[in-house]
């Protein structure tokens, strides 16, 4: 899952920033996928706890699947809502170069590429960094809100674009939160305990 939504958050962004509806329509694969996949996971970690009666950290491992997996399909849909908004961006003049979207779209890989690590290696200590890369994207949604915003205040023509523009940036904004919730549930599998990481 986590490679699928990566892949998706690269294509969805480059179709965005490129007026690319080839990649934009790639993206939109991912979501149904990662719907099949938590619905998998979903099963088959219900059926482990009901056949084997698990303890300790295989019981936290089967619980924090089941939360793990219905972040990253969350992350599908808001990928899926990304690419419903650029088929309309795509269709109109650009308003303004996008900077701070693929800054937002690195974040986001770079994220998911610790989340990774962090699942893999059993590494607790990823986590905080994690929680603090989306502290990154939300400095960048209001930026490009405040941005934005100056825009719709000057020109109400740009209003409709300017809008769907933010909306795209507030589905970004959202992942990260989606990924942190992640990075809690990684430290609640190693440690038993779960932290608020955006204390």
């Amino acid at each position: 899952m986590a490679d699928l939504v990566q892949k998706g958050i690269r294509e969805v962004t480059t179709g965005l920033v490129g007026r690319n509806d080839a990649l934009v329509e790639s993206a939109t694969q991912v979501e149904p996928l990662t719907d099949v996949l938590e619905q998998e996971i979903e099963k088959l970690s219900l059926s482990s706890i009901a056949l084997y009666q698990p303890v300790g950290r295989d019981l936290r491992f089967l619980v924090a699947s089941l939360y793990i997996s219905s972040d990253f399909e969350r992350v599908g849909d808001l990928i899926q809502n990304i690419a419903n908004a650029t088929r309309f961006i795509n269709q109109k003049p650009p308003l303004k170069p996008f900077i701070d979207i693929p800054r937002m779209c690195d974040t986001l890989v770079s994220m998911i590429e610790e989340l990774r690590n962090a699942l893999l290696f059993n590494d607790t200590s990823l986590c905080s960094n994690i929680a603090s890369k989306d502290s990154v994207i939300d400095t960048l949604y209001h930026k490009i809100w405040r941005e934005l915003l100056s825009f719709m205040i000057e020109d109400a023509g740009t209003i409709e674009v300017a809008e769907t523009i933010l909306h795209i940036a507030k589905q970004f904004e959202r992942m990260g939160d989606h990924l942190t919730n992640i990075a809690e549930r990684i430290c609640y599998l190693e440690t038993g305990k779960l932290p608020d990481l955006n204390e």
